[in-house]
């Protein structure tokens, strides 16, 4: 029963992003349904098809789930944690408990990116051709760009 509603409320939230709404208002909505943070990293990583670690950047960075944690969060800036969720995401999706960290070097290297672009507000979600909203993340010369244009307002 728990894994139809899960299912229900992801399909519902795919509706919504096609129509139109942005990311923040489908998290809100999930969470309002009784989605927890797993299941909505969980659901982002099926209806942006991107990978577990920019999903659970995009749910713990997200206002819409900011300020309603459901304590099975270890924090966003712990690595520790955040390796531990996507253990925890990969078991649920492979039916089996999953031995050490997920992902290479780059595939983390390339979530720490997607992350502090976001932490940024860098990132973007636009319509690919066939109408899924996709991300859209910042060039690593353009993150620097931003952190020295902050560092120079902070001077």
């Amino acid at each position: 029963m728990e894994e139809e509603r899960r299912r229900a409320a992801v399909e519902r939230a795919r509706s919504r992003l096609s129509a139109g709404d942005d990311l923040d208002t489908v998290l809100a909505t999930l969470r309002a349904t009784g989605l927890s943070d797993l299941q909505c990293v969980h659901a982002v990583h099926d209806l942006l098809d991107v990978s577990l670690g920019r999903a659970r950047a995009l749910v713990h960075l997200s206002p819409a789930v900011a300020g309603d944690r459901d304590g099975n969060d270890a924090g966003p800036e712990s690595l520790v944690g955040a390796l531990d969720e996507v253990n925890r995401i990969a078991a649920l999706q492979g039916g089996g408990p999953v031995d050490g960290p997920v992902g290479d070097s780059a595939q983390r290297l390339g979530d720490f990116r997607a992350a502090l672009a976001l932490a940024l507000g860098m990132v973007v979600t636009e319509r690919d051709p066939a109408g899924r909203a996709v991300l859209v993340v910042p060039t690593d010369g353009e993150i620097l760009d931003e952190v020295r244009r902050l560092r120079g307002l902070c001077s």
